[in-house]
């Protein structure tokens, strides 16, 4: 499975090599932040708006345990 890649991970298919899990783990990563990043125009960093929006959206269950022990909260 392959997610799309930040423009500066991006590869050129290559038949003889295949992308490692971490190497594509890193790619999808990237593009996430990329998705919550570029709403306020700075592609670069997060707002804590944008931040806030990726972990519940991308992490909900992540935050629901987190949040049920008191680590926390949103």
């Amino acid at each position: 499975m392959r997610g799309n890649l930040s423009s500066s991970m991006q590869r050129k298919p290559d038949s003889s090599s295949n992308m490692s899990q971490l190497e594509t783990a890193m790619g999808m990563i990237i593009a996430v932040f990329d998705k919550y990043a570029k709403t306020d125009g700075n592609r670069q960093a997060l707002t804590k708006a944008e931040l806030k929006t990726l972990l519940e959206k991308e992490l909900p269950n992540f935050l629901s345990v987190r949040e049920q022990r008191g680590i926390i909260s949103v």
